[in-house]
């Protein structure tokens, strides 16, 4: 579980930083 929560804010750190790119 903690494996899956890790990830997923990895995930959200790479959006945001395509989210500033694309910005």
């Amino acid at each position: 579980m903690s494996h899956d929560h890790n990830h997923d804010h990895e995930e959200r750190e790479l959006i945001t930083l395509v989210d500033e790119q694309g910005n």
